[in-house]
């Protein structure tokens, strides 16, 4: 199945559309021309959550920043994210109050959030800008391969990395205020793959990064954990 995400979109010529795929689970953008692949994510977990809906729209660190809605988990939890739209990395992620089953734009370029009730259809708008951070530690793609999955999680998730050679590595959990949650691992690994379980199940719903440090050098990821 294909799902076209970047609805409501007036620079799709510039920058290319969005989709979601089934059952490979996994969002990627193309180019405008569909010549090439701008950039793949494959490690979302999405196969837990359902796409209600979703759009662009834009931040206080500028436009094409796509704004995808879901429901997550058994539970049907709401869950939104903001993603850079040429980088597909997420700038914003978080529980919304709303769970909209539609998103539309009128004439004055305004989005409008239409929402279900009991007895009538909801439409919000967006009270002021959506105010995103560049202070968080930045998500780098590295020689490690590092990535965790599922993600988002509950309780538990798995994060594997890859070692070209042997070496002492240490990784660490912090929350978004930069504060240490978690040790996960401070030991000897040989070269390879390796998988670690990270469990949650004592820890706030919200976004985390994990820090793999090395005898060479480190690298930064991040994971959201939904509850």
């Amino acid at each position: 199945m294909l799902c076209y995400v970047s609805k409501n979109d007036e620079h799709y010529h510039d920058y290319g559309p969005v989709f979601w795929t089934s059952p490979q689970d996994e969002f990627r953008s193309c180019l405008s021309d569909f010549s090439a692949l701008r950039w793949l994510d494959c490690s979302v977990g999405i196969e837990s959550m359902n796409l209600r809906s979703s759009t662009c729209t834009t931040t206080n660190l500028g436009d094409y920043f796509i704004l995808y809605f879901y429901t997550y988990g058994s539970e049907g939890l709401p869950f939104c994210e903001i993603r850079n739209r040429l980088t597909g990395q997420i700038e914003l992620a978080e529980i919304p109050e709303i769970m909209p089953f539609d998103i539309l734009q009128n004439s004055a370029g305004e989005l409008l959030f239409f929402c279900e009730n009991d007895t009538m259809i909801d439409i919000y708008t967006l009270a002021e800008e959506i105010q995103v951070s560049n202070d968080e530690p930045e998500i780098v793609k590295n020689h490690y391969e590092l990535c965790n999955y599922p993600n988002p999680f509950n309780p538990g998730t798995e994060i594997a990395f890859h070692l070209d050679q042997a070496s002492n590595v240490r990784i660490e959990v912090y929350n978004i205020k930069g504060q240490k949650v978690d040790t996960i691992a401070d030991e000897h690994f040989d070269a390879g793959q390796h998988d670690l379980i990270w469990n949650a199940e004592d820890v706030l719903s919200g976004v985390y990064f994990y820090r793999i440090n090395t005898d060479k050098d480190s690298a930064t990821g991040k994971m959201i954990l939904l509850k």
